[in-house]
């Protein structure tokens, strides 16, 4: 029973590929890092979204596409050579594993929880697979914030989650979250899990996290929450994200790189440190335990 992990980056409005060479029988897809630019100037914003739609294409076989959306009332949108996106699917190949649940779920739209076979759980956690935030008009930006949580009762895990937007005027979009879900018993030893929670680091640092194990080099880092805000006031935007930029596993311990939230207009107006940062949940494989 091999659990896979890969993890690719891409253009908004791109197809990625995970071939994992061996029959998917379930898999899951989540958002690690994004990164929303306007070409050239910055602008208000009216509609921002990020959806990712995984599905098994063929027996060995996950394909994602990963739509994006920045635009104002104007005209302007989404600059995609300017702007990416990185993604991560877990599997299960070969043979089923009733220690593992993958779920995509919606929270709200009535496809939120997911059926575990042990009510017990070691690992529960939900990641962001897409937001989408829409205001009646454009605005400037001030604050954006999303976050998803799973919340278990019984065997039934359940996602939760919210987004929203807003302005120094009083203008507040609330959104709408998809999330991925991954839900473990305490026998499956096949993955690992560990929690990276209010990071903002500086561009070009890294968080190191330490399993205590020796790993194997594929490993999945998702985004569970993020706030970015501009100090004190609302600007215009050029750029928009947050994330962790890359990862590598290397003995027992994962190296992440530029674990931050971040938004910036073309004057020289950058977020809060101080207000803005991401959790994340990082997973990983032991090492020989792995899919080839």
């Amino acid at each position: 029973m091999p659990i896979a992990i890969q993890h690719q980056s891409c253009k908004p409005n791109a197809t990625v590929t995970f071939d994992f060479h061996d029959n998917v029988l379930a898999h899951v897809v989540g958002v690690g890092y994004w990164k929303f630019a306007f070409a050239k100037d910055d602008h208000h914003v009216r509609r921002l979204a990020l959806a990712v739609d995984a599905n098994k294409t063929a027996p060995g076989q996950v394909t994602a596409r990963v739509t994006a959306t920045l635009d104002d009332d104007s005209g302007h949108g989404i600059d995609p050579n300017g702007s990416s996106v990185m993604v991560s699917c877990i599997a299960v190949v070969t043979a089923s594993d009733s220690n593992i649940v993958l779920a995509d779920v919606k929270p709200g739209t009535g496809s939120d929880s997911a059926t575990l076979t042990n009510s017990a759980a070691a690992i529960g956690s939900a990641f962001l697979s897409g937001m989408s935030l829409t205001q009646p008009r454009d605005h400037h930006v001030m604050r954006l914030e999303a976050t998803v949580g799973v919340r278990q009762n019984g065997n039934q895990a359940q996602a939760t989650g919210q987004a929203s937007l807003c302005d120094a005027s009083g203008n507040v979009s609330d959104g709408a979250i998809a999330a991925g879900m991954v839900v473990t018993t305490p026998t499956e030893r096949g993955i690992l899990s560990r929690s990276v929670c209010d990071r903002q680091t500086g561009e070009n640092e890294t968080v190191v996290v330490d399993f205590g194990v020796p790993l194997a080099k594929e490993a999945a880092v998702m985004l569970q929450s993020l706030v970015v805000a501009f100090n004190g006031n609302d600007h215009h935007v050029l750029t928009i994200g947050a994330g962790c930029t890359n990862w590598k596993a290397e003995g027992t311990k994962l190296t992440l790189d530029n674990a931050r939230a971040f938004i910036t207009d073309d004057t020289s107006h950058v977020q809060d440190n101080g207000e803005s940062r991401v959790s994340l949940v990082v997973f990983a494989l032991p090492s020989g335990q792995a899919a080839a």
